[in-house]
């Protein structure tokens, strides 16, 4: 029997390559922490109470906490959870029955990073192409394993959640699958509040066209893009959040009616009233969290936390502006469900200072926190979207118009080396690898791209003339 001509390829399975990639990548990452039981992130030191899940004992007297959690009887059981997040307290306390909570945070980003890379590669894959979903999954793992904790994946922190629970709600808009969407906004109430609030608002602004389009139909509303879900999620959302907007603007007393006496006195100490939430010290320049590193753009009042991911956030917008430049109007060409969410985290930045001028709290958290998940998530999506299309289009624009090349040249060089000799060394290290290294080598790379295709211009243009000459 004749063998057959043709070999079938198999086809690359990248769902099953980018879990393993996330695991490694993770593995690599937290290494040092899971070898070290008592080495975790600094922050994660406010959720000492959570040993009470495995020994309820712990902390009987406990005047510090004010603020951190309330104790239910959970069939019979005293459990202590945070009103702010139960699903947070609910998934730990799950988690207590096999490993400690500091073992636990550790390990929760080999589950969610995942399943956060899974439903990027699906989201890309189906509004553009498959190379497109795992460039997005790429990114992503890149951005948040490079992150400072503020948005890193792999301290545990409930704000850890806020990327991973925005991509679900996008992913589920974009197919247009409104029931999946509204279980995903309850997830994001339970686990990590303020991005219900961003997802909500990104359904609403997802709903406008479709409203807008029927303005004249008002009874074809609520057949839109699923308004009647929407308006259901939000008013369970509001319901699970009713007992945090009870206990006066996020302030959960615990009570200590069996505290020493020496600690009640304590306990017992007013604390300071000013006039207004800004001129607390606290959240003055200076203070334990200040509003404002940076006015208006870094600070906890601001569009990033803090200066890193401003760095993060100004090299997304350095490529961004360069694909502007090169693709025109064509680059703008993404999902609705994109331009939503860029939109939305003006909008929900917008309320948060809105609320904190008008009852002095952070009634809607701090204003950083959808921002940075926004302008992060979409600058992200919108380069991977145009990376391919950029570099075809700009070689082509440098060969047809050679007055370019010494300004991207220049522009590319200066950018990198202000990078290589300001940005600080000890965080752009990751896993003993110093990353600016890496851009020095990609900023030569693409210096040599550029001189290259502007010698394949000499070449052709040298080699065109000789032809002419030659008739």
């Amino acid at each position: 029997m004749a063998a057959s001509k043709y070999v079938v390829r198999r086809k690359i399975t990248w769902p099953i390559i980018l879990i393993v990639i996330s695991v490694l990548a993770v593995l690599y990452l937290q290494l040092p922490q899971l070898t070290d039981p008592y080495r975790v992130d600094g922050d994660f030191r406010s959720y000492y109470w959570m040993n009470k899940f495995q020994d309820p004992s712990l902390f009987p007297v406990d005047p510090l906490n004010r603020a951190s959690y309330v104790t239910f009887n959970l069939f019979g059981l005293p459990v202590p959870l945070i009103l702010t997040s139960l699903g947070y307290g609910l998934l730990f306390y799950a988690g207590s029955f096999f490993f400690t909570p500091l073992v636990f945070s550790k390990l929760l980003a080999f589950i969610v990073l995942p399943i956060s890379t899974l439903y990027l590669y699906q989201f890309g894959r189906s509004a553009k192409s498959e190379s497109t979903g795992v460039a997005l999954a790429i990114g992503f793992i890149l951005i948040v394993l490079a992150s400072p904790s503020s948005t890193s994946i792999l301290p545990g922190l409930q704000r850890f959640w806020a990327l991973s629970l925005v991509i679900p709600v996008i992913y589920y808009l974009y197919r247009q699958q409104y029931l999946a969407t509204s279980v995903a906004l309850l997830v994001c109430v339970l686990l990590y509040a303020p991005m219900s609030l961003l997802g909500a608002i990104c359904w609403s602004f997802y709903l406008l066209p479709a409203l807008w389009a029927n303005r004249t139909r008002p009874a074809t509303w609520r057949h839109q893009r699923g308004l009647p879900i929407l308006i259901g999620s939000s008013i369970i959302a509001v319901g699970v959040m009713a007992p945090l907007f009870l206990t006066d603007f996020f302030v959960v007393p615990n009570p200590t009616q069996n505290a020493l006496p020496q600690f009640s006195q304590v306990a017992a100490q007013p604390d300071p009233v000013y006039d207004h939430l800004w001129d607390n010290p606290n959240f003055q320049t200076g203070g334990k969290a200040p509003l404002f590193f940076l006015f208006p753009l870094i600070g906890l009042g601001g569009l990033v936390n803090n200066g890193e991911d401003g760095v993060h956030l100004l090299l997304m917008l350095s490529l961004s502006t360069l694909i502007l430049l090169i693709r025109g109007r064509k680059a703008l060409a993404l999902p609705t469900v994109m331009w939503s969410l860029l939109w939305v985290g003006f909008v929900a930045l917008t309320l948060s200072w809105l609320v904190i001028w008008l009852a002095d709290a952070f009634l809607l958290y701090l204003p950083s926190r959808y921002t940075r998940v926004s302008l992060l998530f979409s600058f992200l999506a919108f380069v991977v979207w145009n990376g391919a299309e950029t570099l075809e289009e700009g070689v082509i624009t440098l060969r047809t118009n050679r007055n370019i090349l010494p300004w991207m040249a220049g522009g590319v060089a200066s950018v990198a080396l202000a990078l290589i000799f300001f940005y600080p060394s000890d965080l752009a290290t990751i896993g003993g690898l110093n990353m600016k290294w890496l851009l020095a080598v990609a900023g030569l790379l693409f210096e040599y791209v550029l001189f290259q295709s502007e010698n394949y211009y000499i070449v052709t243009c040298t080699s065109a003339d000789l032809a002419l000459e030659g008739r």
